[in-house]
């Protein structure tokens, strides 16, 4: 599906909306495109998307006066590429509408480490006939030698230095200059490709060489990429990085959450503490902790996926874990958001963004909830203790510890398996996997003004999405767990027992429809506001079975342990289930966003409640049988 002799069709009404222009910033991966938005673009910026496709671009108006905006595309290196950000790419160009904005013209990105490769690029955009801007990047990289045989690229386009802000001003000037007057409508300057001077670098035989591939570089990847060091040091690199994600962005949550909680004793005390101006302080507090005690994870997680991109040592980690995920129907770049999901699903769904190839990135949103985060940590281990003494040991190792890993293991086996179910019967998927590239960045000094721009403009997307959804549902269970039913007018009033809620009476009537996995109703209530937030499982089981909020986890475990509903089998079938379930509603509302579709989540949500159901009534089964 070639773009060759292609002329974008402007139209009436396209020319119309030239008070609104845009820009389209194009270029190869890695090639230096996103620190140039950075430098373009002023503080209001944000994550857009395109219709009918999961693939995202950056959005901001430029710096100045001027009324433009610039996108900042998907890297790709070809718009003949069958992959969803080519055909993106494509279709704006073609098109020349953005939202209402006419795109005026592309600024292409050349890679001065991969002449060839960006120059190939170029021709294919400037062959759809959109003006071109060319802007050289990465010219710092290379030595005086290589730099004086690239000399008629860059002296035929602008050069910048994203990082310090070199050429910046000058592209900014240069941009708004040919804004409404791009050839053929009198372009201020020859420098646009279309122009005479550029006929001759295309007659000129462009080098096929990585002039990134220095021997300093070789050196480094020697140890990076070795088959046994190599997996050494990205364990501990990662290790290091998610110590980091649990220790520093659990102390921040804790923080934030503290924080509301005095906002909330504060409000309450200024305006009296009357019964309905508290309840109202209370839901508003508990609907905004449900949303922003993500946040520092989230900003967290995103910075580090910034710094490993930045570096280039995202690629080498993509390269060595590649094969192996192949082999299901993944590829390596899934490492990060998979590892991320142990500490929060929400921000590892959030960080697919990271994995390049479309096929890829729907496959991982729809496997990663079945990775265990850490909410459900806590679960694990009380229900494990009823399970196992905490003095018995399998091969000299504590048997409350195998059978925590085996919990965290077997979801991930589930998600394996899937994965390579949906190899199977998407062959022709497989294809743009297995023909993807993996090519290895230059090493570079991260851009601390590119990396928090970045995590910035990421994580109030998610706020502006996301947080939306979950607020409104924090607020309806709120409500559910602190409103009860009765016969006189209006129906319904305020209770503080959750045993006598409406989310009480649903637990009630869920008993019958768990009742092959023996879950009595205190569990059903218990499992209905896990999708709250998982940690409230073990609080509202408590509340259910008559305890007060700061009970301790021993008096739970007793109470457990006495009542005979609650047996062994229960036991297993409930560890299995709460395994698999997608029992979150900020996954969920994540899941809608990048979906795209709201009911995709829910036909996820309903499908992963199916598949915990079945293998909790088999676990049930299996207790049964073998004990």
């Amino acid at each position: 599906d070639s773009t060759a002799g292609y002329r974008a069709d402007v139209s009436t009404a396209v020319q119309a909306r030239r008070k609104n222009p845009a820009w389209l910033i194009i270029g190869l991966p890695n090639s230096g495109k996103s620190s140039l938005f950075t430098r373009l673009t002023g503080r209001k910026t944000r994550i857009v998307n395109y219709p009918g496709v999961t693939v995202e671009l950056m959005s901001g108006r430029l710096k100045g006066s001027y009324p433009l905006h610039i996108l900042d595309a998907p890297g790709i290196y070809s718009l003949k590429e069958n992959t969803e950000e080519a055909q993106l790419v494509k279709q704006i160009i073609l098109q020349r509408e953005w939202q209402g904005h006419f795109v005026e013209g592309a600024i292409v990105v050349l890679d001065a480490t991969r002449p060839l490769l960006s120059f190939r690029l170029l021709q294919d955009i400037q062959q759809s006939g959109i003006p071109v801007v060319p802007v050289v990047t990465m010219l710092d990289l290379l030595d005086e030698k290589s730099r004086s045989k690239l000399a008629f690229l860059w002296r035929r386009s602008y050069v910048v230095n994203a990082r310090t802000g070199k050429g910046i001003e000058q592209l900014i000037d240069h941009i708004s200059a040919c804004s409404g007057r791009m050839p053929p409508y009198n372009c201020p300057s020859p420098i646009c490709a279309g122009c005479p001077l550029w006929t001759s670098v295309y007659e000129r035989k462009v080098p096929d060489h990585n002039y990134s591939v220095t021997e300093k570089v070789l050196k480094i990847d020697k140890w990076l990429l070795h088959p046994v060091i190599g997996y050494v040091i990205m364990v501990i690199l990662l290790l290091a990085f998610f110590h980091i994600l649990f220790s520093v962005g659990g102390l921040l949550s804790d923080y934030v959450d503290s924080l509301l909680g005095q906002v909330g004793n504060r409000l309450s005390a200024l305006f009296g503490n009357t019964p309905a101006f508290v309840h109202l302080v209370d839901v508003f507090i508990s609907a905004s902790s449900a949303v922003l005690v993500f946040l520092p994870q989230i900003a967290l997680l995103f910075v580090i996926i910034a710094i490993l991109e930045d570096t280039g040592y995202l690629a080498r980690m993509n390269v060595l874990v590649d094969i192996p995920f192949r082999k299901i129907g993944l590829d390596g770049s899934v490492v990060l958001p998979v590892l991320s999901g142990f500490a929060c699903n929400i921000p590892a769904i959030l960080g697919v963004n990271a994995v390049r190839n479309g096929v890829v990135r729907e496959r991982l949103i729809w496997l990663l909830p079945l990775v265990p985060c850490s909410a459900r940590l806590l679960v694990f281990v009380m229900l494990i203790s009823l399970l196992i003494p905490s003095n018995m040991s399998i091969v000299g190792v504590n048997a409350q510890a195998v059978a925590l890993a085996a919990v965290y293991i077997f979801p991930m086996l589930i998600a394996g398996v899937l994965s390579y179910v949906f190899k199977l019967s998407h062959k022709e998927d497989m294809e743009k996997v297995s023909n993807k590239v993996l090519e290895l960045p230059p090493y570079q000094v991260p851009s601390w003004r590119t990396v928090l721009k970045l995590s910035w403009i990421r994580t109030s997307a998610f706020l502006r999405r996301a947080g939306k959804v979950i607020f409104i549902v924090a607020v309806l269970l709120w409500l559910l767990g602190h409103l009860r039913f009765h016969g006189d007018i209006p129906w319904v009033s305020f209770t503080e027992e959750i045993t006598e809620s409406i989310l009480a009476e649903a637990g009630k009537a869920l008993e019958d429809l768990f009742e092959p996995l023996g879950f009595n109703w205190r569990i059903c209530v218990a499992l209905l506001s896990a999708f709250w937030a998982r940690e409230v499982f073990i609080i509202t089981l408590g509340a259910a079975y008559g305890l007060s909020a700061d009970h301790e986890s021993k008096t739970l475990l007793a109470l457990l342990s006495s009542d005979p509903t609650v047996t062994m089998d229960v036991i297993v079938a409930l560890l299995v289930f709460l395994s698999i379930a997608i029992l979150c509603m900020s996954t969920v509302a994540v899941l809608m966003e990048k979906h795209r579709r709201w009911y995709y989540a829910v036909v996820q949500l309903i499908a992963s409640v199916i598949i915990a159901y079945v293998f909790g009534w088999l676990a049930k089964e299996a207790t049964q049988m073998f004990l």
